[in-house]
């Protein structure tokens, strides 16, 4: 199985690699050291057109008491791989399930409830922001970190990045 899922991921990067983008999205608690995506996008030679994003920002616990959570997320988002050359994004886009349905429910079940959990996920990521991350207490150099963390930003940079990469 993993042989398979192997050559379907090559193959579809050797098919799409002239007129694509690709994320390469991995949870924040992989080691990039180790990836085999990683080796499989530098040996398909499509470094300058993938983007990285790290997930679960939210589930970041510093060990140490005296370490700040936007220190961990800074020090995540300053990892470098070769295969990512421009710097990584980071996102904590989770919705609790109850919490949607409930929504859905709430809302007598009219619309979308794929619309309910991503309201939720942008609401809950502005929260972790602003309540978990944003700290006084951080060096200038952490707190620069914010700005590559979020949905928001992310889309932002996709949209700008990804369009002129294949519009010029």
């Amino acid at each position: 199985r993993y042989d398979d899922a192997k050559k379907l991921i090559e193959m579809s990067i050797e098919q799409l690699k002239d007129s694509a983008s690709f994320l390469w999205v991995r949870d924040a608690y992989e080691d990039l050291r180790s990836s085999e995506i990683g080796d499989i996008l530098l040996s398909k030679g499509v470094a300058d057109c993938t983007f990285g994003v790290v997930t679960k920002l939210d589930l970041l616990a510093p060990e140490d008491p005296d370490v700040l959570l936007l220190e961990r997320v800074a020090e995540k988002l300053r990892q470098a791989h070769p295969a990512v050359p421009r710097q990584w994004y980071g996102v904590s886009s989770r919705a609790d399930p109850n919490v949607v349905e409930q929504r859905f429910a709430e809302n007598d079940r009219r619309g979308s409830k794929e619309l309910h959990r991503l309201l939720l996920i942008e609401e809950t990521e502005e929260h972790f922001i602003k309540h978990e991350l944003d700290h006084l207490g951080a060096t200038e150099d952490d707190r620069s970190a914010l700005k590559f963390v979020g949905l928001r930003n992310l889309r932002q940079h996709l949209q700008t990045e990804a369009y002129e990469k294949f519009t010029t």
